[in-house]
């Protein structure tokens, strides 16, 4: 619910839409940078983080049940898989976000504001 206000004003064009990586864009393009579906966290986790679909599925379960220890697990994972992909700095810092505000939110992050 938090993110309904960014969502509207990004899709009425009244906030520049963040993509910190080109590989992201086809992944968040219909939502405008945020993600809503469960999916849409696996998507990522594949590009970014180097999971299989299997690994990305067993992700986002662990973010959908909110379970800390296994999301601690997880973001070791993730976090390798991002530095053999080479992800750039700026998803980096949209994964830290990510992994902050899991628990609290499940499948729904906030990407990091626009820079100007």
């Amino acid at each position: 619910m938090a993110l309904i206000p960014d969502y509207v004003a990004r899709k009425s064009g009244r906030e520049r839409v963040p993509m910190p990586d080109p590989r992201l864009e086809p992944i968040l393009r219909a939502t405008y940078g945020v993600m809503v579906y469960q999916e849409q966290v696996m998507q990522i986790a594949q590009v970014i983080g180097g999971y299989s679909l299997g690994g990305a599925d067993l992700l986002r379960r662990a973010m959908g049940k909110k379970k800390p220890e296994e999301m601690a697990k997880h973001r070791s994972i993730f976090v390798e898989g991002a530095v053999k992909n080479r992800v750039t700095e700026a998803a980096r810092r949209c994964s830290s976000t990510t992994w902050r505000s899991s628990p609290a939110t499940a499948s729904i992050v906030r990407m990091p504001p626009p820079t100007r």
